[in-house]
């Protein structure tokens, strides 16, 4: 029997996980500041118009997509799939700080 290759899949997931997507291919996400807990992605479907969906122990929610006629039906795809950070480009959100507040500008004479 020929040996199975062993696949490294990145950001901490195994075959556990199952499929993955990161949070620059969704677009859009909200996380806690302080815990780094992802709270919300946009929903990378194009029958969902980039609505923002619920993060529930790492995948995304259950959600109603606008476009039901053109899912015949059909729950969006991407429900359940588990959402992760690309640790090369977000090294530790939580541990980044907020930007300092900016002064609006200020008219002259």
């Amino acid at each position: 029997m020929p040996e199975q290759p062993h696949v490294v899949v990145p950001h901490g997931c195994g075959p556990v996980c199952g499929p993955w997507i990161t949070v620059e291919q969704c677009g859009l996400f909200t996380f806690h500041h302080q815990t780094g807990e992802m709270l919300s992605v946009e929903c990378p479907s194009m029958n969902c118009f980039g609505q923002m969906v619920t993060v529930v122990r790492g995948g995304m929610a259950d959600h109603d997509s606008p476009m039901d006629i053109a899912l015949g039906g059909q729950k969006c795809p991407w429900i359940g799939i588990r959402v992760v950070f690309d640790p090369t480009r977000y090294p530790d959100p939580a541990a980044q700080p907020a930007p300092p507040p900016t002064q609006p500008p200020q008219a002259g004479r």
